[in-house]
Order: structure tokens, then C-alpha cells, then sequence
């Protein structure tokens, strides 16, 4: 395992109760899981001006990262090699 793996491991596990599940992930809960992907696919400074409930909140999030990133299998990628480019930062940095 790469050091890079070790951080993002380390970093994810924050997000969980910390136990020790044996040769499973440990459990995250929901909205935190939510907010990770939120994070990860719309960026840090991602938010609703809106004053609406946590689950509107997790409508915009949900339709945001489809809006962004539906349509790259469409294009000739797979879900998988759209996913393995979009890491490497190739197609990640036409964002808005």
C-alpha cells in the first residue's frame, strides 16, 4: 500500500466510529458518507444558499454531482476508466 493510500484510509476512518471490524469497513453514517462525496466531487467551498432542510440540502448535492459528472460514459468512458481519469485530475479541472 502507497503512502497516499495510507492518508486517504487514515483520513476515512476519521469519518467512522473508529472500531475495529475485523476484514470489514468499519460503518459511517449517512449523512456523513453524503457530505464526504459532496466534498470530494463538488469541492471545500460547495454550499446552498438556500435555508432548506438537511435532506433538500442532500437533494442539490445529489443532482450537482449528476449534473456534473453523468454523460462520461456517454463520451466513450466506462464509469470505471471515467473515475480512474477524473483522479488523475484530467477531467476534474473543467469544474465550475
Amino acid at each position: 500500500m502507497n503512502n497516499k493510500d495510507k492518508i486517504l484510509i487514515e483520513r476515512l476512518l476519521k469519518l467512522t466510529d473508529g472500531k475495529d471490524y475485523g476484514l470489514c469497513s468499519p460503518p459511517m453514517k449517512a449523512q456523513v458518507a453524503l457530505r464526504e462525496l459532496c466534498r470530494y466531487f463538488l469541492g471545500e467551498d460547495w454550499y446552498t444558499v438556500m435555508p432548506i432542510s438537511t435532506e433538500q440540502g442532500n437533494t442539490e448535492i445529489v443532482y450537482e454531482i449528476e449534473k456534473r459528472y453523468k454523460g462520461h460514459e456517454k463520451k466513450g468512458f466506462s464509469a470505471s476508466a471515467w473515475f480512474r481519469e477524473w483522479a488523475k485530475g484530467q477531467l476534474g479541472k473543467g469544474r465550475k
